[in-house]
């Protein structure tokens, strides 16, 4: 489910949906809150870059499918549960491009 940029504040009301298994909500700036996504059981991962206002990620320990959060220098500023520490990567990107760069191209090309 592709919300990129949307100007929400929040996603209540996103618990019903089915069969979601990636939420993008990349960009969303005014978005404070997760609260809604409780219902979402199947989503494996978010994508969290650029949400500056989000300081509530609580939300996320009620996800069971969760494996992996994007986030980045952008967002967002709330602290990561410890409930889902152990379960869940927490992905900064611009460490991951850094890191296949300094690979070299010889690596890059096999991986």
């Amino acid at each position: 489910l592709v919300l990129k940029d949307a100007p929400l504040r929040s996603i209540r009301g996103l618990g019903s949906l089915r069969g979601v298994d990636h939420l993008d909500l990349r960009g969303c700036r005014e978005l404070v809150s997760l609260a809604g996504v409780e219902g979402l059981v199947e989503v494996r991962t978010i994508d969290l870059r650029g949400c500056t206002a989000l300081s509530d990620l609580s939300a996320l320990a009620a996800l069971p499918e969760l494996v992996a959060v994007l986030t980045n220098h952008e967002g967002p500023p709330g602290a990561f549960p410890p409930e889902v520490a152990d379960r869940v990567t927490r992905t900064h990107l611009r460490g991951l491009v850094r890191r296949v760069h300094a690979l070299g191209p010889a690596t890059r090309s096999q991986t």
